[in-house]
């Protein structure tokens, strides 16, 4: 899992002699190290950077996801993912799909809602970035499956269906 920003901040602040607990005045003062904790990414900050992208085409896919370092990574080197999927909408919205309704298996939930997506599949397979090449499909009026965190965020994209849902339908997953 890439993190943005490592999980500790190392500064070096210089006491002045006074606090540096030396009882000689010329004494130089030592370094102490200061260990702070700062930012990490979170599944759902992933999950938007790699899912969500409002007013995206079918042609924008080359650019977001070499803007965003969108790869994975296999024996120590990074492979363009052969398909990445960028819901055109806002956080917030998505982050709403977590209130629809569980699946049957109990590890997905279906929006309620439908969306527009942009469904980015490799060219070039086997290819290393930044040599990623995509094309771009845009589907309207998709219900997105994701997966939910106990926070009721989405961490993982499950798919897609533009089928309508009954009740029946969906206690299968249909």
């Amino acid at each position: 899992m890439k993190i943005l920003l490592s999980c500790l901040l190392i500064l070096m602040l210089v006491d002045d002699s006074s606090q540096s607990g030396y009882s000689n005045a010329n004494a130089r003062p030592y370094r102490r190290l200061v260990f702070k904790p700062i930012y990490t990414e979170s599944k759902f900050d992933k999950f938007c950077m790699q899912h969500i992208n409002e007013g995206m085409t079918d042609k924008d896919c080359d650019t977001v996801i070499k803007d965003r370092d969108i790869h994975y990574v296999q024996n120590n080197v990074k492979k363009c993912k052969e398909t990445n999927t960028f819901i055109d909408s806002g956080k917030d919205e998505v982050e709403n799909i977590c209130k629809g309704k569980e699946m049957e298996d109990g590890k997905r939930t279906r929006s309620t809602k439908k969306f527009t997506i942009v469904r980015c599949t490799l060219k070039n397979i086997g290819a290393s970035p930044p040599d990623c090449n995509y094309k771009g499909t845009l589907l309207n009026e998709m219900y997105l499956f994701v997966s939910c965190d106990n926070n009721n965020k989405p961490v993982h994209y499950d798919g897609e269906t533009g089928v309508d849902f009954d009740d029946d339908n969906l206690e299968h997953g249909f």
